[in-house]
């Protein structure tokens, strides 16, 4: 998903990123008042700036916060930015 966003973004975009944070699958069964059946996938912020810096990313901002009053997960977002001049291959 992740080379997607990288494809797609001329260089020097954005693309913010935000997510559970936390590791593996959480089942949802119920949000925003409704029943539901779900499943969530957590992930540790170290584990998606890794992945975004591998694509070609530069993550220029991060932010991380415990989990809100109806919440039962942290949150994390990422600011990460396609670079304006991208490196030849090799250079």
């Amino acid at each position: 998903m992740f080379a997607e966003f990288f494809r797609v973004l001329a260089p020097g975009g954005y693309a913010l990123v935000s997510f559970q944070v936390g590791e593996g699958p959480r089942h949802i069964s119920r949000a925003y008042g409704h029943d539901v059946s779900m499943d969530a996938q957590l992930f540790h912020p170290a584990a998606v700036t890794q992945q975004l810096e591998h694509i070609g990313f530069n993550v220029v901002a991060q932010m991380s916060r415990g989990p809100g009053p109806r919440e039962k997960s942290p949150q994390a977002v990422l600011l990460a930015q396609r670079p304006a001049n991208p490196q030849p291959s090799g250079a």
